[in-house]
C-alpha cells in the first residue's frame, strides 16, 4: 500500500472514528482530503472495491499497481500513517505506555462506542434524532424525500449487528442502568 499526501479519506461528522482519524491527521501535520458522504455511495460511483466492511471513515490508498484501495480499520492505518510520517509520534516509544496506548485505543474503538451506539439508537426519540442527523451529516443538500428514505434506512438500525449487539439485547431494559452507570463513570474525569 503507497501512503502519500494528500491523504483522501470518505466520511460523516456522525462518526466517532471519522473524528478520531481527521484529529490524527491534523495532529501529524498531514495533508489530507476528506470526501463528506457516505462510502458505499462513493466507492460505487468510481468503481473502487468496498472493503469488507464499509465504514466511516473510508481511506483512499494506492496499491503496488497504482489502483485505488478502500481500507477502513483504523488502528492499522495509524499504525502505517506512523512509519511513513514519523513527526509528532501518537505512539509512545517506551513499550509499556505503547501497550497501554494500544490497549485505550482499542477499548475506545471497540467498547466506548458500544455506549454511543446505545444512546443514539435506544430511545424512538433518540432513533428519530439520529435518522434525521446523520444523512444530513453526510449531505446538507437533500432533498425532504431523500431524507425520508435515507431516515427510514437508518431507523431499522442496522449497525447494531456489527457492533456486536444483538437486537434483544437493545431492546432489553435490563442494559440501560449498565450502560448509563459506565457512560457516567468514564466522563467522571472530566468534571
Amino acid at each position: 500500500m503507497i501512503i502519500k499526501a494528500p491523504i483522501k479519506l470518505i466520511g460523516n461528522n456522525g462518526s466517532p472514528y471519522t473524528r478520531k482519524m481527521v484529529a490524527l491527521l491534523r495532529y501529524k501535520h498531514i495533508p489530507y482530503k476528506i470526501i463528506w458522504g457516505e462510502p458505499d455511495e462513493y466507492l460505487d460511483r468510481n468503481n473502487i472495491e468496498k472493503p469488507k466492511p464499509v465504514l466511516h471513515p473510508t481511506f483512499l490508498f494506492e496499491n503496488s499497481e497504482k489502483k485505488i484501495t478502500a481500507v477502513t480499520d483504523s488502528t492499522p492505518i495509524i499504525r502505517k500513517l506512523e512509519s511513513k510520517f514519523m513527526s509528532r509520534s501518537t505512539i509512545p516509544s517506551n513499550p509499556v505506555l505503547r501497550f497501554l496506548n494500544y490497549l485505550l485505543e482499542d477499548y475506545g474503538d471497540e467498547w466506548g462506542t458500544k455506549f454511543m451506539f446505545h444512546y443514539r439508537w435506544y430511545d424512538d426519540k433518540d432513533i428519530d434524532n439520529a435518522g434525521t442527523l446523520l444523512p444530513l451529516y453526510a449531505n446538507s443538500t437533500l432533498t425532504n424525500e431523500e431524507l425520508s428514505h435515507k431516515k427510514r434506512k437508518n431507523s431499522t438500525t442496522p449497525t447494531w449487528k456489527g457492533l456486536g449487539c444483538r437486537i434483544e439485547q437493545k431492546n432489553s431494559a435490563s442494559h440501560r442502568p449498565m450502560f448509563q452507570k459506565n457512560y457516567k463513570h468514564i466522563g467522571e474525569p472530566f468534571h
